[in-house]
């Protein structure tokens, strides 16, 4: 069995999503990495990490942040498009209160 497509569906925005979040994980797993006074690079605990170029390349996580928050706005908007305001906020209940 087929399964049906939405033509509306850019795969391409749901790719950067996913890179948007990938980087938004690669800061906090850079978060716990942190320069010590002596100029090591240590873990929170005081541990000494083995990946000790990671920290300089995680402080640019706040990007995926914002990134990801530009590309849903684009989602929510694009998916409001041919909505009634009472059907795109029932909508928005029915799909989002489970998780709440």
């Amino acid at each position: 069995m087929r399964n049906k497509v939405n033509p509306k569906h850019v795969v391409g925005i749901d790719l950067i999503r996913f890179l948007a979040a990938a980087l938004v994980m690669f800061f906090h797993y850079g978060f716990l990495i942190g320069k010590h006074v002596s100029g090591k690079i240590v873990l929170v605990n005081g541990a000494t990490t083995s990946y000790p170029e990671l920290y300089d390349f995680s402080n640019f996580g706040w990007v995926g942040v914002e990134t990801f928050f530009v590309i849903s706005g684009f989602v929510i908007a694009f998916s409001a498009e041919r909505a009634s305001p009472f059907s795109f906020f029932s909508s928005r209940v029915t799909r989002l209160g489970p998780g709440v």
